[in-house]
């Protein structure tokens, strides 16, 4: 079963970029893209209630760059109206789709009725997404990223899982943690084969995919459409690469510039996002990137306690001036 429209390029096996909060904005996209890019790429959630109120920061959260055709905007908000709303103000850009959010686990969205909390709102769930997809072009899609529910027994998501999956929507991507488990924890993938029962639609698995090894195992094991990658394409912006290579057999020497890569991040986030932005956005970002290299904690440690762009980038450089050695990695 391949995802429907104009998601897929050829016969490419979709691997997709995660929606990540100050994470999968335009400049991370530029630079995974930089690599060849991947077959979708999420954005980061974007507030229904903040586009319909046309905040000012909401024009860098609708810029769906560097290839809008191949970019889902996943839509986070409380209420049905909001949501709704939101998706017609969307359909009006060049984007593949909508995506609506409801695995979020943060307690201050969760609270509010969002994220995660939509699975405990069937009824207004399956309204919503009627009321959306009947308002989609033929040439987007409609699509839903959840998780386990913490507060649902496993046969009463099933059957959830089931209606949604039946109101008109082109696929959907499920996190295997509950709302309660922190990124730490390990997802439970071996839920998705039961689960996968219940789906008619394409299923895209998300969940702790840390290196290539894991990626081929776990396409092999349980058979997903589609494998969604967060955490390590920010720590490895040229994971999707790698990984087209590594799955067509190619094992041949892949290395990589952390320097060069590391400065170009600080440069496109200065270019796609506002002022306002650019110390917690650069931050973010590194909080992942540095685990590339030996001492990078440390390193982290100076980045975190910076209180300026150039101040993090005189860290970053000073630290390949003590550690030449780790310039260049090669990936295996």
């Amino acid at each position: 079963m391949q995802i429907k429209k104009n998601i897929l390029s050829g016969e490419e096996y979709p691997l997709i970029l995660a929606p990540m909060a100050e994470l999968s904005h335009r400049g991370i996209r530029e630079l995974i893209h930089g690599w060849g890019g991947c077959s979708v790429f999420f954005t980061e959630m974007i507030s229904a209630s903040g586009l319909r109120a046309n905040s000012p920061f909401e024009r860098y959260y609708t810029d769906f760059g560097p290839t809008p055709s191949k970019t889902i905007a996943q839509i986070t908000g409380s209420t049905t109206e909001d949501i709704i709303r939101a998706a017609d103000i969307l359909l009006e850009y060049d984007i593949t789709g909508i995506d609506i959010n409801m695995g979020c686990s943060a307690p201050e969205i969760r609270k509010k009725g969002g994220g995660s909390a939509w699975l405990t709102r069937e009824k207004e769930v399956l309204y919503m997404l009627r009321i959306i997809k009947n308002t989609m072009p033929q040439n987007k899609t409609l699509s839903v990223k959840l998780r386990l529910p913490a507060e649902k027994e496993m046969s009463d998501f099933a059957m959830f899982l089931q209606k949604i999956c039946n109101s008109g929507i082109d696929f959907i991507s499920i996190h295997p943690k509950t709302s309660k488990e922190k990124h730490d924890r390990p997802a439970r993938w071996q839920h998705l084969k039961e689960l996968k029962r219940f789906i008619n639609i394409p299923l895209i698995a998300n969940g702790n995919i840390t290196d290539c090894s894991t990626l081929l195992s776990r396409k092999e094991e349980y058979k997903p459409e589609g494998i969604m990658i967060g955490r390590k394409a920010i720590q490895s912006p040229w994971f999707f690469s790698l990984a087209r290579k590594r799955m067509s057999g190619d094992k041949s020497p892949f290395t990589v510039d952390i320097e060069g890569e590391g400065i170009k991040a600080i440069e496109l986030i200065k270019r796609y996002q506002p002022p306002e932005f650019w110390l917690s956005r650069i931050k973010r970002f590194f909080l992942y990137y540095t685990k590339n290299l030996f001492w990078g904690h440390n390193l982290f440690i100076k980045i975190k306690n910076s209180s300026t762009t150039e101040e993090i980038e005189k860290h970053f450089l000073e630290y390949f001036l003590k550690n030449p050695q780790e310039k260049i990695k090669e990936e295996k």
